[in-house]
């Protein structure tokens, strides 16, 4: 795909369908931010296997969605947030029980 043909909106005109644009853009980028309507974790699971296998920066994928979802998606969502939250807090509990010495500051 020419580089130069490529927007910084894709509206799945002719010859620029998404799914393609993605597939080949993901590969090359260093990070990938959306903003979207809808999200659902099935047309996500079409790009999964494009993205690369190291990333500069983190995190590589970041997404502003709109409030539209499946139920499955919803639930994959809440259940990512949940483990998030609690590997936060296991580190928080880790930290504190740690003696930090001033070497270490």
């Amino acid at each position: 795909m020419d580089d130069t043909l490529a927007p910084n909106i894709i509206d799945n005109s002719p010859n620029r369908e998404l799914i393609n644009v993605l597939k080949d853009q993901i590969k090359k980028s260093k990070e990938s931010k959306f903003a979207i309507g809808y999200f659902f974790l099935s047309g996500f699971s079409l790009v999964r296997e494009d993205f690369p296998d190291s990333y500069e920066n983190l995190p590589f994928l970041k997404i502003v969605m709109g409030n539209e979802t499946t139920y499955p998606t919803k639930e994959e969502l809440v259940a990512g947030y949940n483990l998030r939250e609690l590997f936060k807090q296991r580190m928080i509990e880790d930290l504190q029980k740690r003696e930090i010495g001033e070497d270490q500051i």
